[in-house]
């Protein structure tokens, strides 16, 4: 629902980003595409100025300035009048102070909309991901099925070091979760079936594929037909492959709901995630027109994966061993498309009907992209993908943040959005 008369935009965009992705991606990548496509964005619709000051600065013409100051004092009347805001109920207090304000060092700007999650689901508000502001923006969950919630962003302006134009690029996301969504942890051992299935996939023929630059399309084929039909919570599992520690199950911290921040919320019991990092030091170096790297060190941990694949009784062929053991590699040798990829010591399998959201995490000179595995289909490695920002080196430690791993049925993903144009309590 929309109060303040278009000055956030929410959209679907489409899975090539209008057209601006390489031409190979948008044939031959589809948990890419299907990453571009997840979710809703959330795009400021007039220009506005984040001064990297301090204190921080937002900067927009006198004339947008008070078009937005009007349409919001006349919004929150209507949304109480409507039942939709509580009379000097948080929200209420809250949004009071005007469409923007400046509270522990962040910046929160009431986007003018409001969301309502479907009934027992919830929704990730949270950053944009594959083109976005490059401000960082704070995460909370919507969990609330019954009513409107404001959507106010918080943006941290130490995230940037120069004046930065909050309209270029999508802004936030919106992306339905499941309110009970778990994972449980299992070993390779009990598992040797997919080390055949995994060695099976990636024979040699594939690998003679991608190093002649060659699409393979074996995941495409492999998951034609899927399901989308399962909203049903069903346990997810998450397979350790034997190497050095490298996840961790996690759940939200903050929720919110149309009271306001909801401390100790039910999800945070039935919301999991698992948060993987790197096993080892990940480095290379991006030139503007090719990456050189990127180079790790993993040969005693590759010696104990290969040692302990072999006492499961895991014959493996040289290729799928040697793309865990290589461990980070180019996306492809191709002229301005600094791309990296690393492949966690883990795998993912999740019920019919459900695949996985990657949500990478960014670092210094390099930005984390969001992709989409069918798990269900393919429950190997949920690989996330980096891409390099700029020329220069990049680095990452040994156990740094890499991906989020989260468990969506798709039935979820692909729903529709209902938009309404009135603030009524009872939509």
């Amino acid at each position: 629902m929309d109060a303040l008369d278009g000055f956030f935009i929410a959209e679907k965009r489409s899975q090539t980003l209008d057209g601006s992705i390489p031409v190979r991606a948008s044939q031959g990548c589809k948990p890419f595409l299907e990453g571009n496509g997840a979710g809703v964005q959330l795009r400021l619709a007039p220009t506005m100025i984040l001064e990297a000051s301090r204190p921080p600065r937002l900067r927009t013409s006198r004339d947008v300035k008070e078009r937005i100051s009007a349409l919001h004092a006349a919004a929150l009347p209507r949304l109480i009048a409507a039942g939709v805001l509580e009379q000097d109920g948080y929200w209420h207090r809250l949004l009071k102070q005007g469409f923007m304000w400046t509270a522990d060092g962040e910046i929160h700007i009431w986007t003018g909309l409001l969301a309502r999650a479907a009934p027992g689901s919830c929704i990730l508000l949270g950053p944009a991901f594959n083109r976005r502001c490059r401000i960082h923006v704070g995460e909370s969950v919507i969990a609330d099925d019954t009513k409107f919630v404001p959507l106010v962003l918080r943006l941290d302006p130490l995230s940037i070091n120069t004046a930065t134009a909050l309209n270029r690029g999508e802004l936030a996301c919106l992306t339905p979760l499941l309110a009970k969504t778990s994972l449980r942890t299992e070993r390779i051992r009990a598992n040797p079936a997919l080390v055949t299935e995994f060695d099976e996939f990636y024979d040699p023929e594939y690998t003679t594929r991608r190093e002649g630059r060659k699409q393979t399309g074996k995941y495409r084929r492999l998951v034609q037909g899927e399901r989308s039909d399962s909203w049903v919570n069903q346990e997810s599992r998450i397979i350790d492959l034997g190497g050095p520690e490298c996840f961790t199950i996690r759940s939200f911290s903050e929720f919110v709901t149309s009271t306001g921040p909801a401390e100790g919320h039910p999800y945070q019991e039935t919301l999991s995630y698992a948060d993987v990092r790197t096993i080892c030091r990940i480095n290379g170096r991006y030139d503007g027109s090719y990456v050189s790297g990127p180079f790790v060190k993993i040969d005693r941990p590759a010696r104990k994966l290969a040692a302990l694949w072999d006492d499961v009784g895991a014959n493996l062929s040289g290729t799928a061993l040697k793309l865990l053991t290589n461990y980070a590699n180019r996306v492809a040798d191709q002229l301005q498309e600094p791309h990296i990829t690393v492949v966690p010591w883990l795998f993912v399998a999740t019920p019919s009907g459900w695949s996985t959201l990657i949500d990478g995490y960014s670092a210094r000179h390099l930005e984390g992209l969001r992709g989409i595995i069918s798990t269900d289909l393919y429950p190997f490695n949920p690989a996330p993908v980096m891409r390099v920002d700029g020329p220069g080196g990049f680095a990452l430690p040994k156990g740094a943040p890499l991906a989020r791993i989260l468990p969506v049925p798709r039935a979820l993903l692909h729903a529709p959005v209902k938009r309404v144009s009135s603030p009524t309590a009872d939509t």
